[in-house]
């Protein structure tokens, strides 16, 4: 069977064509890829800030919490030694304040 050159030619012409568009979508892709790990990087660390933010915040909640359950100590407290009509925190002081004078 003889086939002929011009058709070989053409062949190879355009499997050639076809590797170097695939050549060029690869690098396509991996330069994607790259963008998409840098990416990736940016937003764990964003993350990880947010995180870190959050895990401070529930600190303070907790610590919040650690001084109101203080303070109704202390109000409880002055009041034993200090009885007043009324329980707020500036009342009782001002009853300390008075009584100690």
């Amino acid at each position: 069977m003889n086939v002929p050159v011009g058709y070989v030619e053409a062949l190879v012409g355009d499997l050639q064509e076809i590797n170097r568009q695939k050549d060029v979508e690869i690098e396509d892709l991996e330069q994607q890829k790259e963008a998409d790990v840098a990416e990736i990087a940016a937003l764990r660390a964003e993350l990880d800030f947010h995180q870190n933010i959050a895990d401070k915040l529930l600190k303070v909640n907790e610590d919040m919490k650690e001084i109101s359950k203080k303070k109704v100590r202390i109000v409880e407290e002055l009041a034993k030694h200090f009885p007043t009509q009324s329980n707020d925190v500036k009342t009782l002081c001002n009853a300390c304040m008075k009584m100690t004078k």
